[in-house]
């Protein structure tokens, strides 16, 4: 019953230290300013265009919403992560597609 109890308070007092270190972090909304949906067009449309990578040998495989702090910039962002098809050491490529349309490619691998 003793153990049972701390564990309870522990619980408790791990989750209010969670809400009172969040309050700084979230922003005024909870919805981002860019829908996940406008963003897959846009990125789709910069597909089809001119990129400083070729992305004919890759594959999607993860679209996260992210807050970035140093790089490539301050902000939240949606973060495309694409891996290659077949079994290559590095290579993987990540586009950043921030709240104010700003697109930044990036390398992860060698």
């Amino acid at each position: 019953m003793k153990k049972r109890a701390i564990l309870i308070c522990i619980s408790v007092a791990l989750a209010f230290q969670n809400v009172i270190f969040a309050e700084g972090r979230v922003s005024q909304s909870a919805t981002p300013e860019l829908s996940l949906f406008d963003s897959i067009n846009v990125i789709r449309k910069f597909l089809s265009g001119t990129t400083q990578y070729n992305y004919a040998d890759k594959n999607l495989t993860r679209v996260s919403l992210e807050y970035s702090e140093s790089h490539p910039r301050n902000g939240f962002a949606y973060v495309y992560f694409f891996n290659n098809r077949g079994v290559v050491m590095g290579g993987e490529l990540t586009i950043y597609h921030y709240m104010d349309g700003k697109i930044f490619e990036l390398t992860v691998g060698p």
